[in-house]
């Protein structure tokens, strides 16, 4: 895509203050574009920034993101199932206890046994901590999503209870 970037005004035409900032308009020429894609808007006292993405699909493709839900831990556990069935993996937070170990990602729809693994994804992971991955490019899962932690790894597991997991997943 190509993008140019087009200043807002801070005003409209009849002298009134609006949202200032700028528009991000796609003019790769597909479609009948071009198209805003997203906006920056500032407001008139400029203390409020806010980035908006265009929500509509036929403009700007996020049909990727339809129906992307929010999955959490309700207590300390060992793994959790983010979706027991394909999927894409948009991002994930571990929140470990009082051991330091591995999150490990698998695509599957449990959890393997403790013993030999060969996790898609995996992380190490110190005590106490929370770690986060962003998926900016999301990740493909053909069978399901599975995360685990563990305090042995990375191609070895030996379940410990006492994470917390959240993932967006797809």
């Amino acid at each position: 895509m190509a993008f140019t970037i087009s200043p807002r005004p801070a005003l409209d035409g009849s002298g009134a203050t609006i949202n200032g900032g700028v528009d991000f308009i796609d003019t790769s020429g597909v479609g009948t574009g071009p198209y805003i894609v997203a906006k920056c808007l500032i407001d008139p006292a400029g203390v409020n920034v806010q980035f908006v993405l265009s929500n509509n699909a036929a403009k700007c493709d996020i049909s990727s993101m339809t129906g992307v839900s929010p999955v959490s831990s309700t207590t300390a556990e060992s793994n959790h199932i983010i979706k027991a069935s394909a999927g894409v993996l948009y991002d994930w937070h571990v929140t470990t206890g009082a051991n330091s170990g591995y999150i490990m990602i698998f695509d599957a729809t449990s959890a393997p046994a403790d013993g030999a693994v060969t996790p898609k994804i995996c992380f190490a992971a110190g005590a106490l901590t929370t770690v986060t991955s962003q998926h900016f490019v999301p990740t493909t899962f053909s069978t399901g999503i599975v995360m685990v932690f563990s305090i042995t790894g990375p191609f070895t597991k030996t379940a410990d209870a006492t994470a917390f997991f959240s993932a967006k997943a797809v």
